[in-house]
């Protein structure tokens, strides 16, 4: 049961996890198990093919090829090494160095997953115990009968008091953080593939948790790091701003910092490539969000620009890498009372338009919808419940089907397509679910907070009438007095 567990950090499933991790580190598997797990075909649904420790290896061995051994030339490979250089020099750095490499891609990448599951924890408490004094909170309780969410019973959200509910929202953050560090996928992420796609979810959750704390100049760095590895982590600046101005504190400093830190970096990059080379490593790093590579993955996004003519790709690359930046400004002017909501619908959003998906961002998109509660028992409860149980069969058929195409060599592209668009179908869903969601959520609120004025000001003027017809009443009886 979760509400007899005290914290993340003394659960016995943490622990438990934390051994599989050691076991897995120190050779546990079988050589053919091994051999299996570390497939490309596993491999490409776990980890981002950018996220992992041979990169650097890669950009190391090309850059050795081309004399004179330059930093900048390991970016003259035809576009293939998109490491920031910041990046690339501190994992150069333990590569050279022996036992560091290994210590690096295997043993930090658990410390990371750890401090990313105490992180979605401290997050979740902290929100849990804001709203208390929160404009929701003071109308969620004035909510009339017929527009409270139907699903109130799975989590206490009406009533906190109540226990009959499934869930406790008390046991939600623990509940996030185990999700998240038990997870098999983020297991075999850090433990088989050395992956490092979990610095930059650590840097954007440090980034929202120091917003919530009311620090302002560590959210801005935190931001401004994540950042520098991926561009669209920028959208993630304005639910920080939001969450300050909730708490009545002043954003100026959050902005200063994220500008400066950005600022600083992008000097030392310039500093180690030169000054003539930098706007061509700056385009191949921080273009990420255009910069879409024919590379399978369970995105659709590889298969299209694939199969599109060379010359509108620069157009298809510029329309999908925008639309997570349009949608901003709308998603802002109706949700910026809700700052978390807001962080997983542009986590959903920089996951359904990238260039490469893996389960390890829907393991991470789970664990932070688990943060918002009140949305989640406003989604609808048949078409959730496909897409839950629905996403494994067309990850296994792409499987199946990439190790049919790249493999063996008896399969095509299309073979996986259409598992990828099913999967996609399936993801896009709930990102539609939840959106609708926040918005009902959102608009009852309005229509509670509009009713209760109006039905107070009514009542005021009705008193007011009162009032008057009494003051006539005696006006004409003391005229009837005095004519008699």
């Amino acid at each position: 049961q979760i509400s007899g567990i005290a914290s993340f950090q003394t659960s016995s499933l943490t622990k438990i996890a934390i051994g599989i991790r050691l076991a897995l580190i120190s050779g546990g598997l079988s050589s053919d198990l091994l051999s299996w797990v570390q497939s490309s075909a596993v491999r490409s649904i776990i980890c981002n093919p950018e996220g992992l420790v041979e990169c650097a290896s890669e950009a190391t061995a090309f850059r050795s090829l081309i004399p004179p051994h330059r930093f900048v030339d390991a970016y003259d490979d035809g576009g293939q090494v998109h490491l920031q250089p910041l990046l690339l020099a501190l994992l150069e750095t333990f590569y050279r160095v022996p036992y560091s490499f290994f210590f690096m891609r295997f043993t930090l990448s658990l410390v990371i997953d750890y401090a990313v599951a105490r992180t979605l924890e401290q997050i979740a408490t902290i929100a849990a115990r804001r709203q208390e004094s929160s404009w929701e909170e003071r109308w969620h309780v004035k909510l009339p009968a017929a527009i409270r969410p139907q699903l109130a019973h799975v989590f206490d959200v009406t009533n906190p008091v109540d226990s009959s509910t499934a869930l406790s929202s008390e046991d939600l953050p623990i509940l996030a953080s185990l999700v998240y560090f038990c997870s098999p996928i983020t297991i075999l992420s850090s433990s088989c593939f050395g992956s490092f796609q979990n610095v930059t979810v650590l840097l954007v959750l440090q980034g929202v948790l120091s917003s919530f704390s009311g620090s302002p100049v560590l959210a801005g760095g935190a931001l401004a790091a994540a950042s520098y590895l991926h561009a669209r982590c920028a959208l993630f600046v304005l639910p920080a701003i939001l969450s300050l101005k909730s708490r009545q504190r002043k954003c100026g400093s959050l902005i200063f910092s994220f500008l400066i830190c950005t600022l600083a970096l992008q000097i030392l990059s310039l500093l180690l490539v030169g000054q003539s080379n930098y706007l061509r490593v700056f385009t191949a790093t921080h273009g990420e969000p255009f910069l879409l590579k024919s590379v399978p993955s369970l995105s659709v996004v590889w298969y299209l620009h694939m199969e599109m003519f060379g010359r509108f790709h620069s157009y298809f690359r510029c329309l999908l890498g925008s639309i997570p930046f349009v949608l901003v400004t709308p998603l802002a002017l109706r949700l910026y009372r809700y700052p978390i909501v807001m962080v997983i619908i542009f986590w959903f959003l920089s996951v359904v338009f990238s260039a490469t998906h893996t389960l390890y961002d829907w393991n991470l998109l789970f664990c932070l919808m688990l943060l918002e509660p009140r949305s989640l028992v406003r989604m609808r409860f048949l078409p959730c419940l496909v897409s839950f149980c629905a996403w494994p069969v067309p990850v296994l058929l792409y499987s199946a089907g990439y190790w049919m195409w790249l493999e063996p060599s008896n399969g095509e592209a299309n073979y996986i397509f259409f598992q990828c668009l099913a999967y996609n179908i399936f993801i896009a869903i709930l990102l539609v679910e939840f959106t609708g969601a926040s918005l009902s959520r959102d608009k009852a609120l309005r229509w509670t907070e509009k009713n209760d004025t109006s039905m107070t000001s009514t009542a005021l003027n009705l008193e007011i009438d009162h009032e008057k017809q009494r003051q006539s009443k005696e006006i004409n009886q003391r005229a009837v007095q005095e004519s008699e």
